[in-house]
């Protein structure tokens, strides 16, 4: 079930420059966990809808804007999104994982509304985020997000 934003713990750890150098998982679902952005297939593809290629589309560019964040590994499913985004030489801390996230669901929320008139396409308030501590830690999501997809039907996120 997922809580109101009024329930919702926070989940940044307390005390930690999110805007220094290192590796973070993050998820971004739905407002509400919809099916919006993508569809998985009988072989366990995934199959974007016109809002998931706005996504991705926005995911990279957004990497491509932020000079000293770098995209790795990401998917896109039916209804949130999962990616690694690395910081790397921030030595200004100029901007955070929250301002990476914060710019790529405006952004997307944005040109989805005006290319899909009449709609009202929104993320979910915050997002889930976790740390990457070590080299372990990086291989174990990345081949989480990999094979997220095969995992549909057991996905915390499978309503």
């Amino acid at each position: 079930m997922i809580k109101n934003h009024r329930e919702r713990k926070l989940n940044r750890l307390k005390g930690y420059d999110y805007s220094s150098d290192g590796g973070y998982f993050i998820t971004i679902c739905t407002k509400n966990c919809e099916y919006l952005l993508s569809k998985i297939d009988k072989n366990s593809q995934v199959i974007l809808s016109d809002f998931g290629k706005i996504a991705e589309k926005t995911l990279i560019e957004t990497a491509n804007i932020y000079e000293h964040f770098i995209l790795d590994e990401f998917v896109i499913m039916p209804n949130h999104i999962h990616f690694i985004v690395f910081i790397k030489n921030n030595t200004q801390n100029t901007k955070s994982v929250s301002n990476f996230v914060r710019s790529f669901k405006s952004y997307t929320t944005k040109t989805i509304n005006q290319t899909f008139k009449n709609n009202s396409f929104q993320w979910q308030k915050s997002f889930y985020d976790k740390i990457i501590r070590n080299e372990e830690a990086f291989l174990n999501i990345k081949n989480y997000i990999q094979n997220n997809p095969l995992n549909w039907q057991n996905d915390e996120y499978f309503l």
